[in-house]
């Protein structure tokens, strides 16, 4: 179970690849921004690479300076970002996801 003061969590399965990088990172950002997401909502982002959380976050914040309608990075976006290297084919990497999920 997702602890109750969490507001949420999303999960971007493939989150290196190009969908990820152009539309959805900088558009949850925008959804941030406008005060459509809770404070309290974390993003977990799941692929096969090997990224640190803080390594994870810079690849945030060059997408969402790079995509579309960019004026200002909203900084603490990026204290909701997480990540994880997973397999989405190997049930063991699943586990460690629901824990990690499980952890916010």
């Amino acid at each position: 179970m997702v602890k109750s003061e969490t507001g949420g969590v999303i999960v971007l399965f493939g989150v290196t690849g190009d969908l990820s990088s152009r539309m959805l990172l900088p558009a949850l950002h925008q959804l941030y921004q406008r005060g459509l997401l809770s404070e309290k909502f974390a993003l977990l982002g799941a692929a096969r690479s090997e990224l640190t959380d803080e390594e994870f976050q810079t690849y945030v914040k060059e997408s969402v300076e790079n995509g579309t309608n960019f004026e200002k990075l909203n900084e603490d976006f990026l204290d909701h970002c997480r990540y994880i290297k997973t397999d989405n084919t190997k049930f063991e990497d699943l586990k460690e996801m629901r824990k990690k999920i499980q952890s916010f």
